[in-house]
């Protein structure tokens, strides 16, 4: 009972990190297709410049901020010993993080969508790939963890993870 609720929770954690993958490839590519398409009006196309200076910075503090908030409640949750409290502490680390990731992408695209310019799209494009670096592998949950042999095991029930 013990392995299969653990290794549930990391199906769950990774289900819940495709899931907010998945929401910005899909509004990114509903994005491209509405302007490729001329569905929009460039309503905000005289204050672009202002825009990006805005939007790369606020990406730039959001992945910092990300990072570091991570790795400090990372320190804390190391000194835990009940897993089942670890595991639920890391859950809401990485979803806090990954906000923290997709509420630029998601601001880029809304951007995109209004002004039409292609450097808002790269820098979702690039966001979306340092939130694709994120996945939450096995390997990656039991070091950040730092997790025993013993209880990185009750991970390994389902090696399709």
């Amino acid at each position: 009972m013990e392995m299969e609720s653990k290794a549930k929770d990391l199906k769950t954690l990774q289900i819940l990190y495709f899931a907010l993958l998945t929401g910005q490839v899909l509004l990114g590519l509903v994005a491209c297709f509405l302007v490729s398409r001329g569905f929009l009006n460039a309503s905000l196309r005289s204050i672009t410049y202002i825009l990006l200076i805005i939007t790369a910075f606020l990406s730039i503090g959001a992945l910092a901020a990300g990072h570091v908030l991570f790795h400090k409640r990372l320190v804390r949750l190391r000194g835990q010993t009940d897993l089942a409290m670890k595991i639920q502490d890391y859950r809401a680390a990485c979803i806090l993080k990954w906000a923290l990731f997709e509420f630029p992408c998601l601001l880029a695209i809304v951007f995109y969508l209004n002004t039409n310019q292609q450097a808002f799209l790269g820098l979702a494009g690039l966001l979306l790939l340092n939130f694709g670096s994120n996945y939450p592998s096995r390997n990656k949950v039991v070091g950040d963890l730092d997790l025993s042999s013993q209880e990185a095991e009750l991970f390994d029930q389902d090696r399709s993870l």
